[in-house]
């Protein structure tokens, strides 16, 4: 009986071997530097199951005057190599002072966006210009370094539009 119970164990201890060391490849090819589907260039590795980061991305759109400009929409997107993914990461309307917080994860933990500006509201605020801007993430932005998680926050990222000068 000693016997059986001995040689139940050894295959079983065989078998999930066998399962962790095939799930071990799969993974390390899935993880490619930069990922499978990941063409971003800024050096970051995709993970599974692992780290991500949290954005925290705040600051105020005004006309030229320095009114703030309400529901106008503000939306962060990953920067890939060759362009910005079609896909906002987050979106948000500002407020009546024209404030706006976007707070999302990323999961590949890269640093680099691109924030889009666009008046959708018509005439109703005034019609302005739309703008891009290049945000990236430094170490003195990160808030707190956790151990899955690191937490970084850009406050006071302000712009002013342009009005609109034709249709």
């Amino acid at each position: 009986m000693g016997k059986k119970i001995k040689l139940f164990a050894k295959k079983s201890f065989h078998k999930i071997l066998t399962v962790l060391g095939i799930t071990s490849v799969l993974t390390a090819i899935g993880c490619t530097p930069n990922g499978p589907d990941d063409d971003d260039d800024d050096g970051t590795l995709c993970y599974y199951g692992s780290p991500s980061n949290s954005y925290v991305l705040a600051g105020q759109i005004t006309d030229s005057t320095g009114k703030g400009i309400e529901d106008i929409k503000v939306g962060v997107t990953p920067v890939k190599k060759y362009s910005y993914e079609n896909k906002f990461a987050k979106t948000a309307l500002t407020d009546e002072q024209g404030n706006y917080n976007l707070s999302w994860s990323d999961s590949n933990c890269r640093s680099k966006f691109v924030l889009a500006i666009e008046d959708i509201d018509g005439a109703e605020n005034g019609l302005f210009e739309n703008q891009s801007a290049d945000i990236t993430f430094e170490e003195t932005d990160l808030k707190d370094n956790g151990t899955w998680v690191d937490y970084y926050s850009i406050t006071g990222k302000n712009f002013t539009l342009n009005p609109k000068t034709s249709e």
